[in-house]
């Protein structure tokens, strides 16, 4: 069985892995009866190690090299380029391939115009990547492609339930499909590999990791930290990632006067190797779905503090069994959390790593595949 990924991405977000991982994991576990192959529309997968799976390139160009990898306004022009630079020959590949399932993840006006339009034997499945904004365009574009597509997956029970209610889809073609966030063997040798950065064993350190985005809320991260330092000299703060807001969370922190105790890390291509030195983690984020790098902090026995932002964290710390949660963008409720798992017992953060951890186990590629694997076999067999 042949399945095509469509997923043209515009800068580093954690969608481009979990396609890698659920493309390897139809392949490597169904013992090769699923071939997958990931479409590289115009040159954004040419640099990304693909295991097991093939890339169709769309184009003989690299143009992905062209644009800045970060901004909303050149995003937006990356969009409009993919749709126009890949239309035809998009509709071309699926009509002389004939794949049998097409994977929606990003830019999906693209395929889901070309299903509207035309017929294709290929089945169409969108995958829902991140909190959907149902507004006027995306519920009018879904609401006409419904009744052609195959499914339409969901990574989370919230989201899957914010679907149900929007009476866009038929109720059936909705299923829930968890994200293959990680690899047990990965995380492993990745954890231990040499860190860049100096660990001070005086100080303890809080970590969080995401794009430099008005989404990931960093400001709220960098006020609160300020009023930590007040009263607690020892600890550190890292920030890993890349992106519009750069400039302005320096200025935030030089205005602080914290340029020695928060350290802006980049994009790092390995965050297991800062979280597993880090005292916890902590995600401001205004929403998330799920939340890859917090189900990432999870996973190696971290402690996680997080926003209650739709859609995904309030699942994924069941209601802070799983650790510790603080209303949306409130900075003194973030507070209140942090204090509070700072003076917690080390009874208590465990439990709530273990049950972390436990719940966690749903977001790994082997449960995914089977989860998957269950979603592709419907009609088909």
């Amino acid at each position: 069985m042949n399945i095509f990924y469509w997923s043209p991405h515009f800068s580093h977000i954690a969608t481009i892995n979990a396609v890698k991982n659920s493309a390897e994991s139809l392949e490597r576990y169904s013992k090769y009866n699923y071939q997958t192959s990931i479409i590289n529309a115009v040159g954004e997968w040419s640099n990304n190690k693909i295991e097991n799976s093939k890339l169709i390139h769309l184009s003989k160009k690299n143009y992905y090299l062209f644009f800045p990898k970060y901004g909303f306004f050149f995003s937006r022009v990356f969009y409009i380029f993919v749709f126009i630079k890949c239309f035809f020959s998009l509709k071309k590949l699926l009509e002389k391939n004939k794949p049998d399932f097409l994977i929606i993840h990003l830019i999906t006006s693209l395929p889901l115009v070309l299903l509207i339009i035309f017929n294709f034997k290929t089945k169409f499945i969108l995958r829902i990547s991140g909190y959907p904004k149902l507004n006027f365009f995306r519920r009018y574009l879904w609401k006409l492609a419904s009744k052609k597509l195959f499914m339409v997956t969901s990574p989370s029970i919230n989201t899957m339930n914010l679907l149900q209610q929007s009476n866009i889809f038929d109720y059936s073609k909705i299923k829930l499909l968890y994200d293959p966030v990680f690899k047990i063997k990965k995380i492993i040798s990745l954890k231990s590999e040499k860190n860049d950065f100096v660990f001070d064993q005086n100080k303890k350190y809080i970590f969080s990791a995401g794009r430099l985005t008005k989404q990931k809320n960093f400001k709220l991260l960098i006020d609160f930290f300020f009023e930590v330092k007040k009263n607690y000299k020892d600890y550190k703060l890292l920030i890993a990632g890349n992106g519009e807001q750069d400039i302005f969370l320096k200025k935030l922190v030089a205005k602080y006067r914290l340029d020695n105790d928060v350290y802006f890390l980049g994009f790092v291509d390995n965050v297991y190797k800062y979280l597993y030195s880090s005292e916890c983690f902590i995600s401001t984020s205004l929403w998330e779905d799920p939340g890859f790098i917090i189900i990432e902090a999870g996973v190696v026995n971290k402690n996680i503090i997080s926003s209650d932002c739709p859609n995904g964290p309030a699942e994924l710390l069941n209601n802070s069994k799983n650790g510790y949660l603080f209303d949306n963008n409130n900075k003194f409720d973030l507070l209140k959390k942090f204090y509070e798992f700072h003076y917690d017992t080390a009874e208590s953060r465990n439990k709530k790593k273990i049950n972390a951890k436990k719940f966690f186990k749903r977001y790994s590629v082997v449960s995914h595949y089977f989860q998957f694997n269950k979603i592709l076999s419907i009609n088909n067999g």
